[in-house]
């Protein structure tokens, strides 16, 4: 005796027509369900055994897969968490290289400033100088003038006094 069933399988559990395609997969699993349950406690204890031995064969089969996908997962996050670090990195070396232009315009803008301030200084110094330029020489022109003036003066009273003293 092997121990097999010796009548037809009990009927599978039927959807009504009201049923959902969701109650009737439930139902269907549940029916697969019972239809093995029932195989099984209808074998002999080898057949048992044949059935638990393939059981955990494939179990173990799934196992090992399972353990490569997580292999496979902890080298893709390895990969991701490099790929993060040289990201922060850069992002590192950006700021820095942003925080160096923002420190250059800073110098920049102050030169700026201080050549400004230095060229004004220097517009009022060199316009300072040639108003005193200016100055000197509208004096000097004034002497001069002054001076033509006396001297004319002195010719043409040195000239009259001549022609007074030539006509007596």
């Amino acid at each position: 005796s092997t121990g097999r069933p010796r009548g037809p399988p009990p009927p599978p559990v039927s959807a009504s027509a009201e049923t959902t395609d969701n109650e009737a997969n439930d139902l269907n699993d549940a029916n697969a369900q019972t239809t093995a349950n029932n195989a099984v406690s209808t074998l002999s204890q080898d057949d048992r055994l044949a059935l638990l031995e393939e059981q955990a064969i494939q179990a173990l089969g799934d196992l090992e897969e399972s353990e490569r996908r997580l292999a496979e997962s902890r080298e893709e996050a390895k990969a991701l968490r490099a790929s993060l670090n040289d990201v922060r990195g850069e992002t590192e070396k950006t700021r820095l290289r942003a925080e160096e232009a923002e420190r250059e315009l800073r110098e920049a803008r102050a030169e700026a400033k201080r050549m400004e301030r230095d060229s004004a200084a220097l517009i009022t110094s060199q316009t300072t100088s040639a108003d005193r330029r200016l100055n000197d020489a509208t004096e000097s022109a004034q002497r001069a003038v002054a001076d033509l003036r006396r001297r004319h003066a002195a010719l043409a009273d040195s000239v009259r006094s001549q022609m007074q003293n030539g006509s007596q």
